[in-house]
């Protein structure tokens, strides 16, 4: 059987797993449902229905071109702003994680949660 992998922070992991549980079902079942459900929808819409949907989507960009609110960066310059706002929040979890290790005391041998001991 085909298998699907996806990185999401731990609040969205959380978020998924809480209303996966108010509605009885389990992650998988939760995003499947969500994720199926709206490709159902997508897949039925008229080609009117998309266009519509697509402008409503890229209007306010539209507007804000149109007002002279955009970057003149390269793509290349985009994409390494991403990458470098990715790493930043990267380091600053690690660094939160550390802390939060440090307030809950040591993290080795018998001190770790559900290790022998």
């Amino acid at each position: 059987m085909p298998r699907l992998s996806i990185d999401v922070t731990p609040e969205q992991h959380a978020q998924l797993k809480s209303s996966a549980a108010l509605r009885g079902q389990s992650i998988k079942d939760f995003v499947l449902d969500r994720a199926l459900v709206a490709g159902t929808a997508t897949a039925e819409r008229s080609d009117e229905e998309a266009l519509a949907a697509l402008k409503a989507l890229l209007a306010p960009r539209l507007t804000q071109a149109e007002a002279g609110n955009f970057r003149e960066s390269a793509a290349a310059e985009t994409i390494a702003e991403a990458k470098r706002r990715k790493s930043v929040r990267s380091v600053t979890s690690r660094h939160s994680l550390r802390r939060i290790c440090s307030i809950s005391g040591p993290t080795h041998g018998a001190d770790v949660v559900g290790s022998p001991g």
